[in-house]
């Protein structure tokens, strides 16, 4: 509705990716309201209906998902300066989070916050409403793939973010212990 063009490629690449082989007239329909709103790369790549593993790739070239392992110098090198005025992309994954939230799709604010801490783990503000979200869920699986994720790309996360992890763990033991306790 807001005629957002790069938002509504970045939300149709996601719809592609999780339906995968099956809905292709719903891709069909939905790729043609994208060519109503405007031209973008994506749409025409879209339009060749890639596999998995294309679609991966569209999802690094176009910034939807982190690069597979990009060197740590890269990170050590590259400095951003951003206006004032312009949202870095620690604001957008949060506003983003939030309105999957209030549309009720929580699974795609958990996916937009994972991809934001996978590209950023050392980001401390990216954790609490994933956190949060994990919680509300009670789905420790995915908290622990998460933390294994972290793990790798970081070797000592900052104190800030392991103190965040370990109550999170302990929450989720108290939740755990509470629930044994009532059956």
């Amino acid at each position: 509705m807001t005629r957002n063009l790069p938002l509504y490629c970045r939300y149709l690449w996601q719809f592609h990716v999780s339906v995968g082989n099956f809905g292709h007239q719903l891709k069909q329909q939905l790729l043609q309201l994208g060519c109503q709103l405007g031209q973008h790369p994506l749409l025409l790549a879209l339009e060749a209906q890639p596999d998995r593993l294309a679609l991966e790739e569209l999802g690094r070239r176009f910034a939807y998902i982190p690069p597979a392992s990009p060197p740590p110098q890269w990170q050590a090198l590259v400095t951003a300066n951003h206006a004032p005025s312009s949202s870095t992309p620690l604001d957008n994954a949060l506003s983003e989070a939030e309105q999957f939230i209030e549309f009720g799709q929580i699974d795609m604010a958990i996916q937009t916050l994972e991809l934001a801490i996978l590209a950023s783990p050392a980001e401390a503000q990216l954790y609490p409403p994933l956190l949060k979200l994990y919680e509300h869920l009670g789905d420790l699986a995915r908290f622990t793939w998460l933390a294994r994720q972290i793990r790798d790309r970081l070797a000592t996360p900052p104190e800030e973010i392991t103190g965040m992890l370990g109550r999170f763990v302990q929450t989720m033991q108290q939740r755990l212990n509470q629930h044994r306790l009532a059956a």
